[in-house]
């Protein structure tokens, strides 16, 4: 019996022996491995190799021609972990189809811009923020080029049976349409910016600057958010940003210069800015929440006491399109329909959403909302935008809350190029117009401009 527990302890111990071996061995070689390359083999959280294998395992690898390519600005932000999500939704539902994102290298003129987005295969794309100047210096509009040069498809039939369609205001679809036919899908972000609100405190307002002169001394503060000739729609005109021509309610062209009203106002800002009263967009946010008197931008639990409608005027910003080269017309369409109605995927593309996990959306991601289009029905953050929960939300305020200004169905002949120049100059960016030390001088210098390059406009 005391010979077969010797036996038994000795096998034991040879067992803990070759153990002791083996993992002093496996330590040893990690020790030299760790030595030759530098790097250590920490051990990687349970939780994150799990989530890892899951996104492996759902990724499925598909040919190229499987993918709709998108030629998108670099700006955007997109992770791949949102994409590849994307992609398997997709799949999972039963769409033939995934989505690439084409990054456009270089914008920095109108041609290297068009160069780029009409060779690099895409087959959607987005067609720039706004008019972009070309290598001579003039200023051009990508989608208006574009639609002269069909490089765009016709949506009417697409859009005839869509679900889609119905779902909008006719004046969202025809803001960007081109002779009686839809060619983009506007932004749901821009299409909201119609409305100028004023705030007086305690102040009878009647929409004239003029009016608030005996109110304002010189501790007041006024903070000005107009821009161009937006406070022409105050005396009843509508002002075409994207032309740079005031047009009256009847479709006549108007030249504001000849208004006294336009150029009193004008002075009067000037005024304000020389004596340090007025607050501009520049400034922080508390400054202008504090000022007396707010002429536009947007207002927090303030009370309003005058409104204007502004004028809805055509305008191709920020528009996506389908290529006429394009060999999956159907399914791009498909895509971007897919995106403005099933908010699932519209919160994962611009907010990197799980919807199996229901997160927050961690930041207002705006340049992705102005890229991709879309807001509307998805999970909003305070972003300062006006947003519709419901479609008919936004088409009761196409109905309601804005005027559709006659430029809508004029078509401008191509001089007023030099009005857009020149405006732009002049009331530039920031409405840097009443800042300038010499203003009656440049004021008429630049009606002289203005003046003249009006009379070579003409309107169909």
């Amino acid at each position: 019996m005391n010979r077969k527990k010797v036996n038994f302890r000795r096998i034991i111990g040879s067992m803990l022996i070759v153990i002791f071996v083996l993992l002093t061995g496996c330590t040893r070689k990690e020790e030299d491995e760790t030595l030759l390359t530098g790097e250590s083999k920490e051990e990687k959280p349970e939780q994150n190799t799990i989530i890892v294998s899951e996104i492996d395992k759902n990724k499925t690898e598909h040919p190229e021609e499987y993918y709709i390519k998108w030629a998108v600005p670099t700006y955007i932000n997109v992770k791949d972990e949102w994409l590849d999500k994307f992609n398997t939704m997709l799949e999972a539902d039963g769409f033939p189809f995934g989505l690439k994102l084409i990054r456009i290298e270089d914008d920095s003129t109108a041609e290297k811009y068009e160069n780029f987005i009409y060779s690099c295969g895409a087959d959607i794309v987005f067609t720039g923020m706004g008019a972009m100047k070309d290598e001579s210096g003039n200023v051009v509009s990508i989608p208006e080029r574009g639609l002269a040069e069909g490089k765009f498809v016709c949506l009417d039939e697409y859009l005839k049976d869509s679900p889609l369609y119905k779902t909008k205001s006719e004046y969202f679809w025809n803001r960007a349409a081109y002779n009686g036919s839809i060619y983009f899908f506007p932004s749901e972000i821009l299409q909201i910016d119609a409305e100028v609100t004023l705030y007086c405190k305690d102040l009878p307002f009647d929409g004239n600057i003029l009016s608030l002169s005996d109110y304002v001394t010189d501790n007041t503060k006024v903070f000005y958010g107009l821009s161009g000739f937006d406070f022409m729609h105050c005396f009843g005109f509508f002002y075409d940003e994207l032309k740079g021509v005031v047009i009256s309610k009847d479709g006549e062209i108007v030249n504001p210069f000849e208004l006294e009203k336009c150029i009193d106002w004008l002075r009067k800002l000037n005024e304000w800015y020389k004596k340090g009263i007025l607050v501009t967009n520049d400034s922080g946010s508390s400054d202008r929440e504090k000022c007396d008197i707010r002429l536009g931008g947007k207002l927090h639990n303030r009370k309003i006491n005058y409104s204007w409608k502004k004028g809805l005027c055509r305008n191709c910003n920020c528009v996506t399109a389908i290529l006429s080269s394009s060999e999956r017309k159907e399914q791009a369409f498909k895509l971007l329909e897919l995106l403005r109605t099933n908010h699932d995927y519209g919160n994962l593309l611009i907010y990197g959403i799980d919807p199996s996990e229901n997160n927050e959306p961690s930041d207002s991601a705006y340049l992705n909302k102005l890229v991709f289009g879309i807001d509307d029905g998805l999970k909003q953050v305070d972003d300062g935008l006006l947003h519709f929960e419901k479609d008919e939300d936004r088409k009761r305020y196409y109905t309601e809350e804005i005027e559709i200004s006659p430029s809508f169905n004029i078509d401008f002949s191509s001089e007023y190029q030099t009005l857009y120049k020149l405006v732009k100059e002049y009331l530039g960016t920031n409405n840097c117009f009443f800042t300038r030390s010499n203003f009656d001088i440049e004021l008429e210098e630049f009606r002289t401009k203005y003046t003249e390059a009006l009379k070579k406009v003409s309107i169909n």
